[in-house]
């Protein structure tokens, strides 16, 4: 079915292996994802999607995929991910927290923003006192998580004083970041942009 001349049958065909969930499901995702016969074609985020936490919840296939040359299955991947991602996936992710890639550096923070698991914030807050303790974008991953569990976790430790200008940026301490608000100054900016010029 996935070599259909009609697209609309070959998506038809990944949304179904999606909702099956059955082991073979995982290869003939990826396959699609990887055959370059796909490029350009929204069947490669429908695939990415159905890896992911609405399908078959197979976190570790969305990691190479968080810093697709296709943005759109960039950004599935990235919110592909499920608080339940298991640990391993949640170090990869780190370990691409870490690598300094302008693309997959900023992609590894969202997904573990979005995972936002009390795994993913002890893991970060472990990786925080490695070797790599200075990396920015290991407190910019902390500082984006909650606040409130983020102090939390930190109560009475140094770090939290590192991270205490991020944390006022979030959404549970500043009305200004929340997403509705943000959107609406976002619209309203726009608007006064066009009307200035």
């Amino acid at each position: 079915m996935l070599d259909h001349d009609r697209a609309e049958l070959r998506m038809e065909a990944v949304l179904i292996l999606t909702e099956l969930r059955a082991p073979a499901a995982r290869d003939i995702l990826n396959s699609v994802v990887t055959d370059p016969a796909f490029d350009g074609d929204e069947i490669r985020q429908a695939a990415v999607w159905g890896l992911g936490k609405v399908g078959l919840q197979q976190y570790g296939e969305l990691v190479p995929f968080i810093g697709d040359e296709d943005r759109d299955v960039a950004l599935h991947a990235i919110a592909g991910f499920g608080p339940d991602t298991p640990a391993p996936v949640i170090d990869t992710l780190i370990g691409e927290l870490l690598s300094g890639d302008p693309t997959r550096s900023p992609a590894a923070s969202e997904a573990l923003r979005i995972i936002g698991s009390d795994l993913v914030l002890a893991r970060l807050i472990a990786a925080s006192r490695g070797r790599n303790a200075s990396d920015a974008w290991i407190l910019a991953t902390l500082g984006r998580l909650p606040a409130d569990r983020v102090r939390g976790a930190l109560r009475g430790d140094p770090l939290l004083d590192r991270l205490a200008p991020l944390l006022v940026l979030s959404d549970s301490a500043n009305w200004i970041a929340d997403d509705a608000v943000d959107i609406d100054l976002k619209f309203l900016l726009k608007q006064n942009l066009s009307g200035a010029g």
